[in-house]
């Protein structure tokens, strides 16, 4: 996996499950890069590549999924499904 501290300008860790209980939208939990790579690392988070699937497709963090922005919406069912925390990131 590439040296994910590099890429993470700001992360945002959204708890899936707490999203869907939560009433209106929620604004996600900013969280340092050392909790970001814990959660991955112990499997209770995946990580998302929010840029365009060409941009993903030149290079990408090791086991993230593409899920360029303009289809986070249309994917969060898929994305709670997994029921973990989403660590997205777009640099």
């Amino acid at each position: 996996m590439r040296h994910l501290p590099g890429l993470f300008a700001a992360a945002l860790a959204i708890p899936v499950a707490a999203s869907a209980q939560a009433p209106g939208p929620a604004t996600p939990p900013r969280l340092e890069i050392a909790e970001c790579l814990k959660r991955v690392a112990a499997g209770t988070a995946i990580v998302i590549d929010v840029r365009s699937a060409e941009a993903y497709a030149a290079g990408h963090v090791a086991g993230a999924l593409s899920v360029p922005l303009d289809t986070v919406a249309a994917k969060a069912g898929e994305l709670k499904k997994l029921g973990k925390a989403v660590v997205a990131y777009c640099a």
